[in-house]
């Protein structure tokens, strides 16, 4: 099945439901879901023999992982080489372009279409300009986003669960506590930050509310939050279905687009003020294309469901015209917001 989004602005009449169990409703409206996608296991773990399914909420455009998973499954779906827990964001896959005539030529053409830049000591400099500034990052990772704000001029703390991803940061001489979005360590709310940084974390989080609401309670009152997360509503993820690198269920239990994202942070006592979308050129890239293939292998494999094209050098040239001229909520994988805390009390 492939996944199919629509986003509507009727209001749901919460009366007329019946009671349902907890993973299979709206988070923002208390709706029950509809089957959206499954997926027949988890790829990073072949011989688990465990399918998972999302349910979608089209007027809240947001999906869940259906099934409430124990601490225990948690904690061994990570034990498997992970993006995070390396000391480079793209060491998961391979980013060289591509090699042949048509290839360069077809980099070229995305390349136009850059969107939002990586969070760098560029991208820092330009946001936040000069003076220093007290900044913690939730779900650090290896610490390359620390870095980045450290080498701008600014102090910086983060919080990881990983004890590997820990190691590398401590080893850049980094200051990173034990925690995690939806358990920060006893010392940090004790502290406050100019800006307070969750970069593809939220959707890790069993509970995205409470894990936001503890970040409002770090955020100065002129602060602002940066929050980026794989973004639910582009053109590649209906084009790859349950083969789509940026799914990576089970590790990822929450489905935002930009307007459940910024939805879910005003519940949680945010204003965003900013909307930004990235990760356009990777979507061609070999290492992207060449993992596309080895999942969609794996859900075929498995007596899943996943479209031929996914994976397909050939096909890309398809999904770049569908996409080259597309809306950003379109045409990008990822969404960055930048919000402020709104005066309300959460």
């Amino acid at each position: 099945m492939e996944p199919s989004i629509t986003v509507s602005n009727r209001k749901p009449d919460r009366r007329s439901q019946a009671p349902s169990p907890e993973g299979t409703r709206c988070l923002l409206c208390d709706r029950n879901l509809i089957p959206w996608l499954r997926v027949p296991g988890d790829w990073r773990r072949p011989t688990l023999g465990v399918s998972y399914g999302v349910g979608w909420c089209p007027d809240c455009a947001l999906g869940r992982l259906e099934s409430r998973l124990s601490a225990d499954e948690i904690e061994a779906a990570y034990r498997v080489p992970y993006v995070p827990h390396t000391p480079s964001p793209t060491s998961g896959f391979d980013q060289s372009r591509s090699r042949s005539l048509l290839g360069r030529l077809r980099d070229r053409l995305v390349g136009w279409r850059v969107g939002a830049p990586e969070i760098d000591a560029s991208w820092v400099r330009r946001e936040f300009g000069e003076r220093p500034l007290d900044v913690c990052e939730i779900g650090c990772g290896g610490g390359r986003i620390l870095e980045a704000f450290r080498s701008a001029g600014h102090r910086v703390i983060g919080v990881e669960p990983g004890a590997e991803a820990r190691e590398f940061a401590h080893a850049k001489d980094l200051e990173v506590l034990e925690g995690s979005a939806e358990s920060l360590p006893a010392a940090l709310p004790t502290r406050r930050f100019d800006v307070v940084v969750m970069h593809h974390v939220l959707e890790h989080c069993e509970n995205p509310i409470k894990a936001l609401e503890n970040a409002r309670g770090l955020v100065r009152h002129d602060g602002v939050l940066v929050l980026e997360t794989p973004n639910n509503e582009a053109a590649s993820l209906r084009w790859a279905g349950p083969a789509w690198p940026w799914l990576d269920i089970p590790r990822h239990l929450q489905f935002f687009t930009a307007s459940s994202l910024q939805r879910i942070c005003e519940e949680a006592g945010f204003e965003p003020w900013r909307t930004d979308f990235r990760g356009y050129a990777r979507q061609f890239q070999v290492g992207w294309i060449e993992l596309e293939q080895r999942i969609a292998c794996f859900v075929r494999e498995r007596r899943g469901s996943a479209p031929r094209r996914a994976g397909s050098d050939v096909g890309r040239w398809v999904l770049l015209a569908l996409t080259l001229l597309a809306p950003p909520r379109r045409r990008y994988d990822s969404v960055r917001l930048l919000a402020r805390p709104s005066n309300r009390t959460c």
